[in-house]
C-alpha cells in the first residue's frame, strides 16, 4: 500500500468481504463427508474409511458437471494424447479450500486396506479334490454336482490364467465350445485349451473374443482341460450355448458372492485338516476372495518357480495391450487365432510350469 501511495496508484487488493450467503467452495460437502465418516464401517466399527467417504465427492461432482450452471461456466482447456478433454470447472470440489480439505482429511485418516491373501496352489489342489469327491459320490444330488463343476472350473481358470475375480465371469459359452477342439491333435507338441473372454460385440463383423491359452495339464498337476470339458458338457445339456459360461441353470450370470461362499467353505475345511497351509485362527472369509486371491496366488507361484518376467507380462497384460480399451482390430476370428497360435509356445510357457 505504501508503494502504491508513492506511485500514485490505487491499491490492488481484493476486498475480503462481505462473503455471499452461498457455498461456492464445497464447505457443505466437506461437512457432509465428516458426518458420513461417523457411520459404522465394514473394516472398523467406529467409522467409515477414507475411500468410502470420498465417493460423496464423486457423486456431487458428476451431478454438478451435467447441470446447466456447469455448462454455462466451464471452458474447454485441452485434449491429452489419450483423447481425454480437460476442462476448467466452477464446481465447488475444484476449489482450493476443498482440495486442501481432502488432502488434510487423507493425511489424518490414512488408508486402511485388507488385501486378499494369495491362494497357495496346494490349497487349490485340496479344494478341487474336495469337489471331485463330492461329484463322484452317489449320494450327492445332481444340482450340487453341477454347482461344484462350475465353481471348480472357475477357480481353476482364475488361478491358471491369472485372472481377477470379475474377469473370470467374462468367459463366454459359445466361444468356449467352438474352440474346445483346438490343442488336441496328434501334431501338437504341448496339448492346450483355449479360453475365450468377452464374447461377441454388436455392430461388428465376425466374432469378437479375446483368446487365452493354457496347457491341458499344468506342471503342478492342474487338469485344466478336464474341468473345462466337464463345464461344456453341462452347458450343452442345459442348452446354454451362448452368454456367460459361468452361469446358473437358467443361463444367468453367476453371483460372485455365491462363488465366494463356496470358496470360503472349502477353505475352512482345509484350515481344519491342514493347519500348516492355513493357520488356525485366520478368518478366511476376510482374508481370501476370488477377487484377488486367485491372481495373487498365480503370480506368487510364478515367482516361486522363477518364471521370467517377460513370460509373466505376456500372460498377464491382456487387459492393457492385447485388448486395449475393450477393442482390437477387425480381423476375423480365424486370422486372430492364427496369430495367437504362432506365439503359443511363449504363451503356454507360464501355464506349463505353473
Amino acid at each position: 500500500m505504501k508503494l502504491n501511495i508513492e506511485l500514485g496508484l490505487d491499491h490492488n487488493f481484493q476486498e475480503l468481504g462481505p462473503w455471499p450467503v452461498a457455498d461456492k467452495v464445497g464447505f457443505q460437502l466437506a461437512i457432509n463427508q465428516l458426518k458420513f465418516s461417523q457411520r459404522i464401517g465394514h473394516n472398523e466399527s467406529t467409522h467409515l474409511q477414507f475411500d468410502t467417504i470420498r465417493k460423496l465427492r464423486t457423486s456431487f461432482s458428476h451431478v454438478y458437471e451435467v447441470s446447466a450452471l456447469a455448462h454455462d461456466s466451464m471452458t474447454h482447456s485441452f485434449r491429452d494424447l489419450m483423447g481425454r478433454v480437460y476442462v476448467n470447472s466452477s464446481c465447488p470440489t475444484q476449489s482450493r479450500l476443498y482440495i486442501k480439505f481432502v488432502a488434510g482429511l487423507l493425511s489424518r485418516m490414512g488408508r486402511q486396506t485388507k488385501p486378499n491373501i494369495a491362494l497357495d496352489y496346494k490349497i487349490l489342489h485340496l479344494i478341487l479334490t474336495q469337489f471331485e469327491q463330492e461329484i463322484v459320490s452317489e449320494v450327492v444330488p445332481m444340482e450340487r454336482k453341477r454347482w461344484l463343476v462350475v465353481c471348480g472350473a472357475l477357480l481353476l481358470i482364475g488361478f491358471v490364467l491369472s485372472l481377477r475375480g470379475p474377469e473370470c465371469f467374462m468367459v463366454e459359452a459359445h466361444g468356449l465350445m467352438s474352440h474346445l477342439h483346438y490343442g488336441t491333435g496328434d501334431d501338437e507338441e504341448i496339448p492346450f485349451v483355449i479360453v475365450p473372454l468377452l464374447g461377441k460385440f454388436k455392430n461388428e463383423d465376425g466374432e469378437r473374443w479375446h483368446l487365452m491359452m493354457s496347457v491341458s495339464r499344468t506342471g503342478s498337476g492342474f487338469e485344466v482341460r478336464k474341468w473345462i470339458e466337464s463345464l461344456v458338457k453341462i452347458l450343452e445339456l442345459e442348452n446354454n450355448t451362448s452368454g456367460p459360461a459361468f452361469c446358473y441353470p437358467n443361463g444367468k450370470l453367476l453371483s460372485s458372492l455365491d462363488v465366494d461362499l463356496e470358496f470360503h467353505g472349502s477353505l475352512e475345511k482345509v484350515q481344519i485338516d491342514y493347519p500348516n497351509l492355513i493357520e488356525e485362527g485366520l478368518d478366511v472369509r476376510e482374508s481370501y476372495s476370488i477377487f484377488r486371491s486367485l491372481r495373487r496366488g498365480s503370480t506368487s507361484r510364478a515367482a516361486e518357480l522363477k518364471i521370467d518376467d517377460s513370460v509373466v507380462n505376456l500372460h498377464n497384460r491382456w487387459g492393457t495391450v492385447d485388448y486395449l480399451g475393450g477393442q482390437r482390430s477387425r480381423s476375423n476370428m480365424r486370422d486372430y487365432y492364427t496369430s495367437i497360435r504362432l506365439t503359443r509356445a511363449a504363451r503356454l510357457e507360464y501355464t506349463t510350469k505353473l
